[in-house]
């Protein structure tokens, strides 16, 4: 199982973390397009997010390894 974590304005779609199978050679973009499966009303937002495996941030072809922390991280604006 790989638990993900979510922050900010994805909190309205999940709880702070869930547990999710964990699939092998799967890419980060693929786990972002299966979460989407999963959860369609979060679809969008999903889309338009950074992730870091255990913590640091990650590319979209990297793969996800058993037994990680993946953090799904929206994008922010500030003044």
């Amino acid at each position: 199982m790989i638990k993900v974590h979510f922050f900010a304005a994805l909190k309205q779609y999940f709880t702070d973390s869930i547990s999710v199978e964990y699939i092998e050679n799967e890419t980060v973009l693929d786990f972002i397009q299966r979460l989407a499966q999963l959860y369609p009303d979060a679809a969008e937002p999903l889309a338009k997010c950074r992730v870091a495996i255990n913590e640091e941030f990650v590319s979209f072809s990297d793969t996800i390894q058993s037994q990680t922390e993946v953090y799904v991280i929206p994008p922010s604006s500030g003044g």
